[in-house]
């Protein structure tokens, strides 16, 4: 066990002296949790700039004033122009960095030596100690090596060391959480969800692995009960549940809560609308394609307008997304939730303009598709409309909703198929979260909980919900690549 002894001394109109006393340098798997739990803090998009503190080596992270990263540069937290500043995230490897202007010069030194050797390893730590680089066969190659690929169809029980090694990868703060306690929502969402199904009933079924709602329901209140303790022993993890890795890898994307500006009256800046589920549609009969109801105005004077906003682009990619926020010209905001589909085939945008001949297969990504638009503005419409397939949205004060009817928590709740990865699953992913240049290379250790579906999620297949703002867009819009899957039973 390592212990650091840090003395960091000011003395007014005397330059600013520090001292680092370093004790008994000790490479044991204390240090080794501090500097990959570092790594996954410092790279990770979506951390938020919190307290840490290493057990066994003493080193609180927050007394070194992270927060204060480039606050006078780029004014208040969070009103800077830099989406990776808002709420207090850090930015990403070779990103801005601005100076360290509220830190005192040994303060300055003892966290470029903390950097340094949370770093000095040069890659992350691989499970059961190989790995590879994952070839996606979604377009982007990963960059970095998080897991060995899995080709089987079929559920394996990993080792308890290799369980645990994982566990300990994980942080609260890479999710958007302050603390494991705060994962408690989410998964009483899935519990109550779990328990209202009959128990005996089957919910997954893979070979190596049968798992019943009941078995499903224990798994989540055992989770749930050990909240409060994993904190400080994420260890508990391997040590109370059987992880078995669920093959084949699966291909994972991402979805976010758009806001989009609205008017409850059409206008010339406004003139888009979105449209309640009509009354006549019948389940799985084919309605009014895209086309139709855009160009031919199918659905015109029949008072089905919920709203009008501002950008036709906007409002396709809103279909795309499912649910989203509605920002209307009085300040007020609103959700726009899912309420139906008109049950005509889905055809991805990405695919038409890749065989248009305008998006290379490994550039596609929801940024180069807008980027394509802006570049084709009179062909707009007719790519929109290559997509039949179109949403109905509702109105409400809360959300957005998953298909449980229950809210979705950012970072945790995922879009799968039922058949494969069923509703109230426990299950734990790695892979890589796109940086700021679009690059897979920022690990993602994390419980994720199956709490949607979507009408393109099929197989092995997960679309990760990462719920509003620039941070989610981001990350949603790059996020195209394999990872490593698996549920957690108690054992």
């Amino acid at each position: 066990m390592a212990a650091f002894l840090w003395s960091l001394r000011a003395q007014s109109g005397v330059k600013t002296r520090s001292i680092l006393l370093l004790k008994s340098l000790a490479l044991g798997a204390a240090f080794s949790r501090l500097r990959e739990r570092l790594r996954i803090l410092l790279l990770s998009p979506i951390a938020p700039a919190v307290s840490f503190v290493e057990p066994g080596l003493n080193l609180d992270i927050s007394s070194l004033k992270l927060k204060s990263f480039g606050e006078k540069r780029m004014g208040a937290r969070g009103k800077g122009k830099n989406p990776f500043f808002k709420r207090g995230f850090f930015p990403s490897p070779g990103f801005f960095f601005p100076p360290f202007p509220s830190l005192p010069a040994g303060r300055v030194f003892a966290l470029l030596l903390v950097l340094a050797l949370a770093f000095s390893s040069g890659c992350v730590r691989k499970p059961g100690g190989g790995g590879s680089t994952a070839q996606t066969g979604w377009g982007k190659p990963a960059e970095v090596q998080l897991f060995t690929p899995f080709d089987e169809m079929r559920a394996v029980a990993i080792s308890p060391q290799e369980a645990e090694s994982l566990s300990l990868k994980m942080s609260p703060s890479v999710q958007g959480l302050r603390s494991w306690r705060d994962l408690d929502f989410a998964v009483s969402q899935s519990l109550a969800y779990a328990s209202s199904r009959p128990s005996g009933l089957t919910a997954v079924s893979q070979p190596g692995l049968l798992l019943t709602y009941g078995d499903l329901a224990r798994n989540l209140a055992h989770l749930k009960s050990l909240l409060p303790r994993l904190d400080a022993f994420p260890g508990l993890l391997a040590k109370e549940f059987t992880w078995y890795r669920i093959g084949p890898d699966f291909g994972f994307t991402g979805y976010y809560e758009p806001t989009l500006e609205a008017s409850r009256t059409k206008s010339n800046a406004y003139p888009y609308p979105l449209y309640k589920l009509p009354p006549d549609i019948r389940k799985g009969v084919p309605y009014f394609s895209r086309n139709e109801i855009d160009r031919k105005g199918a659905l015109a004077g029949r008072g089905l307008e919920l709203c009008w906003v501002s950008s036709e682009t906007d409002a396709f990619f809103l279909h795309i997304q499912g649910s989203g926020r509605l920002r209307y010209v009085d300040g007020t905001v609103t959700h726009a939730l899912y309420a139906g589909k008109n049950n005509q085939s889905y055809v991805p945008l990405g695919r038409v303009l890749r065989d248009e001949g305008l998006i290379a297969p490994d550039k596609i990504s929801m940024q180069s598709i807008r980027q394509c638009l802006l570049e084709n503005p009179k062909r707009q419409a007719e790519f929109f409309d290559r997509n039949p397939s179109y949403v109905f949205f509702r109105e409400a004060d809360r959300g957005p909703l998953g298909a449980m009817g229950r809210p979705l928590t950012p970072w945790v709740s995922t879009a799968t198929d039922r058949n494969t990865l069923p509703h109230g699953s426990l299950t734990f992913v790695v892979l890589p979260l796109p940086d700021q240049t679009g690059r897979m290379r920022l690990p993602f250790y994390g419980l994720t909980l199956p709490q949607d579906t979507g009408g393109a999620i099929k197989g092995n297949r997960i679309d990760l919900f990462c719920g509003p703002g620039d941070m989610a867009q981001h990350t949603a819009g790059y996020l195209n690549v394999l990872g490593a899957v698996y549920i957690l039973v108690k054992k």
